[in-house]
């Protein structure tokens, strides 16, 4: 059965392992073949233009094609403030029953909305990280209305446990690359993301601490798995 290809671009790639070869030489030949990243979100949304934004780069320079709710639930137990809550397949059929009138309000990406804000079709009503955007520096803070209340969306790259260590090393560094790139920091400030570069480790440390984070309003709102 073939996946959906809304789940999939068809990245850089492929990984040969090969026990008699250095980290070092593998990662100087990587890579060799087609490589495919997984966006686990469906087509159109803030995750799908940064996977193609990230692909086009490292297909650029690595000379292979690359092809590509509790925030929700934190707010109400900060508010005591109750919700219908409706499950979507991604933020882009989210935002089109919001345009569409089907729903009341979206928890939305500030990426994936602020093309809607800017034409007056969507209205937006705070920012929920800790400082306001410069995109929409009019827009307030969600902390002014609700004390200590904080939640940001954030994307980034992963690859399997078993990849080797040179590579890892090597897409990070061009991953890295791409995120002081100007042209690509000025198209993802027009979005309204912020960029982050940094380690792997860097990043392995954060995932660990917004899992702990999650995992208390998780199970404080008794959530479960479909």
């Amino acid at each position: 059965m073939k996946p959906p290809r809304r789940r999939f671009l068809h990245l850089a790639a492929g990984v040969v392992w090969l026990p008699a070869v250095s980290r070092f030489a593998m990662a100087q030949t990587y890579p060799s073949r087609p490589v495919r990243i997984i966006v686990a979100a469906g087509a159109g949304g803030f995750t799908d233009i940064t996977a193609r934004l990230i692909a086009q780069w490292l297909t650029e320079r690595l000379g292979q094609s690359f092809q590509m709710r509790v925030g929700l639930e934190l707010f109400k137990m900060a508010t005591g403030l109750n919700f219908a809550r409706v499950d979507y397949r991604g933020e882009a059929p989210a935002l089109a029953d919001l345009l569409g009138q089907q729903v009341d309000v979206v928890f939305a990406s500030l990426p994936g909305s602020i093309e809607y804000i800017r034409v007056n079709r969507l209205r937006p009503l705070a920012i929920t990280s800790a400082t306001r955007s410069p995109a929409l520096p009019e827009i307030p803070v969600i902390g002014d209305f609700v004390s200590g209340l904080e939640t940001s969306g954030w994307f980034g790259i992963v690859a399997p446990k078993t990849t080797p260590t040179g590579i890892v090393e090597r897409l990070n560094k061009e991953i890295n690359a791409a995120l002081a790139d100007p042209t690509i920091r000025v198209r993802f400030a027009d979005l309204g993301a912020t960029l982050v570069p940094g380690s792997p480790a860097e990043f392995g440390k954060f995932i660990a601490d917004d899992t702990e984070k999650w995992a208390k309003v998780i199970r404080a709102a008794n959530i479960k798995a479909d």
